[in-house]
């Protein structure tokens, strides 16, 4: 099962979870800067998961990441989900082919 961030498709996608969440902001620090998302949680709700994406894919979802883009989200069920941000809570290298090196991403998404 994949997923689709933004123009980015993942080759596996592994616990799609929907989290319960009261804050309507987002404080984090990001690079030794304080970032403040006044974002609203709709439905009280994010998202987390865990993703494989080749290098080419990573680094638009980085990038999307690093200017914190507004983007879509196609669920593994089909379902979109609109202005979406997305945080990077940890990225790994790892070997699937011998020919290509791939990551594999904990993503959190929130509605904005």
């Amino acid at each position: 099962m994949h997923i689709e961030i933004g123009t980015a498709k993942t080759l596996n996608c592994q616990n799609w979870k929907e989290n319960k969440n009261r804050r309507l902001t987002k404080i984090e620090t990001i690079g030794g800067n304080i970032v403040q998302d006044f974002g609203q949680c709709k439905g009280d709700k994010t998202f987390t998961c865990t993703c494989q994406l080749d290098n080419e894919n990573n680094e638009i979802v980085t990038n999307y990441f690093d200017n914190q883009e507004k983007i879509k989200i196609v669920d593994q069920a089909g379902k979109i989900y609109l202005n979406m941000r997305i945080n990077i809570i940890s990225d790994k290298y790892i070997e699937m082919f011998e020919t290509k090196k791939y990551h594999e991403l904990e993503l959190e998404f929130w509605e904005v």
